[in-house]
């Protein structure tokens, strides 16, 4: 197994004196907000927990409608019923 080398941490940034004569400290100073990325892909993953009542339900909807799979099932009901 090979050792890989740490990577070196970025310097950090040295406060400005001026802004320490001038009383503007950096806790006062508001954060600048983080710019949002949106995905890329056509869909995302995500997990949803469900009583075994519940699934058992979908399972019979699912095999009423020929078989489709239960994340089918969902987008379709999920694109049906919410609005726009």
């Amino acid at each position: 197994m090979a050792i890989k080398p740490l990577k070196k941490a970025p310097e950090a940034v040295k406060p400005d004196p001026l802004d320490f004569i001038e009383a503007k400290s950096p806790a006062r100073q508001e954060p600048a907000p983080e710019p949002v990325e949106h995905s890329s892909k056509k869909s995302e993953r995500f997990f949803v927990y469900m009583d075994p009542d519940l699934l058992a339900r979908i399972d019979k909807e699912c095999k009423r409608r020929g078989g489709i799979g239960r994340s089918t099932l969902l987008r379709q009901l999920a694109a049906e019923h919410l609005p726009e």
